[in-house]
């Protein structure tokens, strides 16, 4: 409540002592009856003012009440004081929060005439709801891991600022960015997930730190409602301080790139540079030098890759020149390279290896890289009869235990294609259940050429959890230009990833005196079945074995049961002593050769306390299993459960009965106090731990419920009950043991990208109009694919081998595309292409981009290089250091627009290369931009480009435009619009945000 009491105010303590003097001046006090109001219009609250005489309140005085109108209105300006002194009036608020003064006066006959009395009180108006997002400032292009500050303001429905004055809004702030490591500042630190009040100002001020890497950062803001929610995109641009400098040369050669000194060749050399997080350092200067004294250096600038390119040559005369390349930033960031131009044209060593990337020798025991080194003559032509000598190098186990890898053969001679040819074979990481085991081991190593001077490596990785393994080949090596040659890829599913998981299973049997009928005993039956069953289990799965029937001392096999020996066909080991109804005889282990002799050591006599037998066989599992493995209990009954009572805990539980006390499908039973009351149900108890049941009924003589009940104890848990006699058990088991092994596959594509090529070590663009390959489609020969299985029992045909046509394909994306589907252990896939190679050198089939993909992209794998030379000589054209420009952009003509706005602009390139040009438009006064429209091709020299905008489903605006002009031999060159150009009516309500 807001009260304001000038002048003089008596506290009477003791009224009933005391009054008030004659001529005693009044006393006005003004409050009303709440601290705040909304301006909404509507909002009010009651003005009350209080006249009173030495204490003692004063009526029939008139009061006047007045209050600024823009504020807000008063019920009546003038009331008379009651009895009391007080006389009252309401207050509305109007729709401007902010502070109102409402004052009150009144007049009363002093001694020396009438005296007028006034006083105020201040009333508080907050704004109302949060309505609209009315401006939002920030910058929309930055520095990668640089701080920047978004600032937002939002107001009610009547333009009044929501500010923190009474209480505070908070607005969501939620980022996301490349890495994950941009944030806002929370006070403490900068994370990804924050929330941030207005200030007294109705600003929200949330300061972001961009992502160390290049990319979007997107801020979503999750505004009050009915604010609707928005989102900033805030661009990190690479253009920091470069920490590393690399450079490319076109052509190379051994032991320096080289060239001939003929006047016209020359060497194209690519510099890229990098900040410490390894983004491209765009708009950098770097220094280039050569050692010729008499050359003058250049200053270059990269462009938004962070890169430059320049040519050096062509020369008449024979030498060796060192090239440095140093940024202007950094001193210490350099690099040198030595260029040739000789008359005498050195050889050259291609190294590559099949697989590179493989599985290591404890997943495939066959595993054998093929590495090539490829020698060649000044014009890509194989020398044969060379020797090459090969070592292993920088070995890498990344903490892992491994064996070394080996070379089988350490030199090698070039063949009449020029290869020499030695095998690698991985290291070997320990198995599953070894202290030492890793599921995601990793090791890498360098193979190493040496011929003569010339020395080339390769790395090479092998990995124990790759799904597959790839190995490609290349025929012929070595063609003329505009010949073909046939691409293969061949993918084999032999990685740990798609071995079956392991099986953890207790084998379940009734030691019941029935087990005695029969000939042969059903005992014996049982359990050489379950011995084939053992049989049929992995190194890596375990089994356990638990019975149950009788507890204590068995003189013979039913002797309790009341059984003569003359029933008794096979051989039994007794006397025995059972420790419990149902006993562990095993176990879980993978020795299988023990559980085989602990099945011949069962004694059936008396009793069937199967509830206590799946008790202590799923409690088996629990203690001693593994979470990794299919868990399984194998129950075989001959008849009706009885000791214990019933398995499904039906009816009522006891805790004080004997566990003899149950009969023949009892309806009850033992309870156990160690379980839950859900968890007495066996099926259920197995249910919640993945333990499944199979049941097995091997008797005629089982009841009804007792079918009944190995059913539903079997498929509550996701098994198969199974009716089974001496004929049919052994396939029981079998088909039991099928049931526990999984099968595990990978979904399995194969991208091959041809729209650049790496030629000569460099990427080339695959012009469709001025190609290096093309595809050629040859029925019977291309492309051919094909996939089957070999294992135990022969090879079974999944794809039969045929032909396809991918000519629409590559036309489309100079790409080819195999959905190869689900691969499975010891599967292999295959396919082969025909490629007509076009331009001249050593070209990598498999260029960036090619990639084998698991499971829709969650895991890769790359291609081995693999290599054809095309001869004669690649021709090097080399590249200048360029100019890049553009400039004038505008809209061309003029009125409204409604379709189409049309655009122009001079573009200036003096360079050999092809300038991309992308075009955008903004229409959040230049925070976003969106691009509408992308220009290749563009051939040098100073011209004028035209190109429009398509309004006609792009809402009305104020729209900028900006072009963007990139080149690899210049730095990057943009132009934007002057001002914003309207799209749409001029009649056409807008808000502009600011």
């Amino acid at each position: 409540m807001a009260t304001l009491r000038p002048g003089l105010f008596l506290l009477c303590l003791l009224l009933i002592c005391t009054g008030a003097a004659a001529g005693e001046p009044y006393d006005l006090t003004v409050t009303t009856g709440t601290d705040w109001l909304i301006a909404n219009g509507a909002d009010g609250t009651t003005v009350t003012a209080t006249v009173t005489n030495g204490g003692a309140p004063v009526g029939g005085v008139s009061v006047t009440f007045s209050c600024d109108p823009a504020m807000g209105s008063l019920s009546r300006a003038l009331a008379v004081t009651d009895g009391s002194g007080v006389a009252r009036s309401t207050f509305t608020a109007a729709t401007t929060s902010g502070a109102a003064e409402i004052t009150a006066s009144a007049t009363y006959g002093g001694d020396g005439g009438p005296v007028t009395i006034s006083a105020s009180c201040v009333q508080q108006i907050d704004h109302d709801t949060p309505y609209r997002l009315a401006s939002r400032t920030y910058t929309s292009e930055v520095s990668v891991g640089s701080v920047t500050t978004i600032v937002l303001a939002m107001q009610d429905r009547y333009g009044n600022p929501i500010d923190s004055r009474r209480t505070a809004e908070t607005v969501r702030f939620t980022v996301g960015s490349p890495g994950g490591a941009a944030g806002i500042w929370d006070g403490a630190a900068y994370v990804d997930d924050c929330v941030l009040p207005v200030d007294e100002e109705g600003n929200v001020i949330a300061v972001l730190k961009t992502s160390p890497l290049v990319g979007e950062n997107i801020v979503y803001v999750d505004l009050p409602a009915p604010v609707a929610d928005t989102y900033f995109t805030v661009y990190g641009i690479g253009d920091g301080i470069p920490a590393s400098i690399s450079c490319t040369i076109s052509p190379t050669g051994t032991p320096n790139p080289w060239v001939p000194a003929d006047g016209v060749s020359k060497f194209s050399i690519l510099y890229t540079l990098k900040d410490a997080a390894g983004n491209p350092a765009g708009n950098r200067s770097i220094h280039v030098v050569t050692s010729l004294l008499e050359e003058e250096p250049m200053i270059l600038t990269t462009n938004s890759d962070g890169q430059i390119m320049v040519t050096y040559g062509p020369k008449d005369t024979i030498g060796t020149v060192t090239i440095t390349a140093t940024s202007d930033d950094d001193p210490a960031v350099t690099c040198s390279q030595t260029v040739q131009f000789t008359n005498s044209a050195p050889v050259e060593m291609l190294l590559s290896a099949n697989p590179q990337t493989m599985p290591s020798l404890d997943a495939n025991p066959e595993c054998v890289s093929e590495i090539r080194a490829k020698v060649m003559d000044e014009r890509g032509n194989p020398v044969s009869g060379e020797t090459v000598a090969f070592s292993i190098d920088a070995i890498d186990i990344e903490g892992n235990v491994c064996t070394a890898p080996a070379l089988l053969e350490n030199t090698a001679t070039t063949d009449g294609d020029g290869y020499a040819v030695v095998r690698f074979v991985p290291g070997a990481f320990p198995l599953p259940g070894s202290d030492d085991y890793n599921q995601t081991a990793t090791a890498t190593c360098a193979v190493v050429a040496t011929w003569g001077e010339v020395t080339r490596s390769i790395p090479l990785a092998w990995k124990n959890y790759p799904f597959l393994s790839v190995t490609t080949s290349v025929d012929p090596e070595t063609v003329e230009v505009n010949e073909t040659v046939s691409v293969n890829i061949t993918l084999r599913g032999d990685g740990w990833a798609l071995q079956p998981d392991p099986i953890d299973v207790v084998l379940v049997i009734d030691r019941s005196g029935s087990m005695l009928y029969d000939e042969p005993d059903r005992m014996h039956s049982v359990r050489e079945a379950a011995k084939d069953f053992v049989d049929q289990m992995a190194t890596r799965d375990q089994l356990g074995v638990v019975s149950f029937g009788r507890n204590g001392y068995i003189s013979r096999p039913g002797a309790n049961s009341g059984i003569s020996t003359s029933e008794i066909d096979n051989v039994y080991v007794y006397p025995v002593s059972y420790s419990d109804y149902a006993t562990v005889d095993a176990s879980l282990t993978s020795n299988a050769a023990s559980v085989r002799s602990t099945l011949d050591t069962i004694v059936p006599d008396h009793g069937t306390p199967m509830r206590h037998a799946l008790y202590t066989s799923i409690q088996e599992i629990i203690d001693h299993g593994r979470d990794s493995a299919v868990q399984a209990v194998i129950l075989l009954s001959d008849g009706d459960y009885n000791w214990y009572g019933d398995p499904l805990a039906r009816g009522w539980g006891y805790t004080t009965k004997s566990p003899t006390d149950f009969g023949n499908l009892a309806s009850s039973y033992y309870k156990y106090t160690d379980l839950s009351s859900d968890d007495q149900d066996m099926a259920a108890y197995a249910a919640r731990h993945n333990i499944t049941i199979y049941s097995i009924g091997f008797s005629d003589s089982i009841s009804s419920g007792g079918r009944s009940t190995l059913r539903q104890l079997a498929e509550t848990t996701g098994g198969i009950y199974y009716d089974a006699s001496a004929a049919n058990i052994d396939s029981i088991y079998t088909e039991i043991a099928g049931e526990l092994k999984t099968e595990a596959g990978v979904d399995t594509t194969v991208g091959l990208q041809f729209d650049n090529v790496l030629v000569n070590g460099l990427a080339v663009f695959n012009d469709p109009a001025d190609p290096v390959l093309e595809y050629v489609h040859i029925p019977g020969e291309s492309t051919v694919i094909g996939s089957w299985i070999d294992n135990e029992t022969g090879r079974h045909e999944i794809l039969p081998l045929d032909t396809y046509d991918n000519t629409s394909e590559w036309a489309a994306g100079q790409s080819l595309a195999f959905n190869v589907g689900t691969v499975r252990l010891n599967q292999t896939w295959t396919t082969r292409f025909t490629l007509k190679v076009l331009k001249e050198g050593n070209i990598n089939i498999f260029g960036p981009g090619s990639l084998i993909t698991f499971n829709g992209g969650a895991s890769s794998l790359t291609l081995p290089d693999t290599f054809v030379t095309a001869v004669p000589d690649l021709n090097n054209t080399g590249l200048n250091s360029s100019v890049l420009s553009v400039e004038n952009l505008a809209r061309e003509g003029s009125g409204e627009v409604t379709d189409f706005l049309p655009l122009v602009w001079n573009l200036n390139y003096t360079g050999e290369e092809t300038v991309t040009q992308r075009l955008y438009y903004s229409t959040d006064d230049k925070h976003t931009w969106t691009r509408f429209a992308t220009l290749t091709a563009v051939a040098p020299g100073n011209v004028t480009l035209t190109a429009s905008l398509d309004v006609r489903v792009l809402p009305a605006g104020y729209y900028w435009i900006r072009v963007r002009a990139t080149a690899p031999d210049a730095p990057d060159a943009m132009d934007e619009l002057d001002s914003a150009i309207l799209v749409g009516s001029a009649e056409t309500p807008k808000i502009k945000l600011e």
